[in-house]
């Protein structure tokens, strides 16, 4: 969660925009991690950066995977209906919090 709300603070920031570097962005989004964690952590940058990819990844994946089951604007769908996520891909969506 921490690093998700540290990516969006960084990337939501109107004052450096899209005017910087990747490796000025990640050293941003590893300042302000560890400036406002409340837990112990060494992570890196590049650290943080491969974290921040598997939650990327799996969350475009869970929502185009959701987005698909509401455009289809069916009838009678439900949550349940939403859980085959776990069935098709044969495992729970790990990052429903972030």
């Amino acid at each position: 969660m921490h690093l998700v709300s540290s990516w969006l603070n960084i990337s939501l920031d109107v004052v450096q925009g899209t005017d910087q570097t990747h490796q000025s962005f990640w050293a941003r989004v590893w300042g302000y991690f560890h400036k406002y964690k409340n837990f112990e952590s060494e992570r890196d940058e590049k650290s943080l950066m491969q974290r921040w990819s598997k939650i990327q990844q799996a969350t475009n994946k869970f929502h185009n995977y959701f987005s698909q089951i509401e455009n289809r604007q069916q009838s009678g769908v439900n949550e349940q209906d939403k859980a085959l996520y776990k069935e098709m891909f044969k495992t729970k969506f790990t990052f429903e919090h972030c």
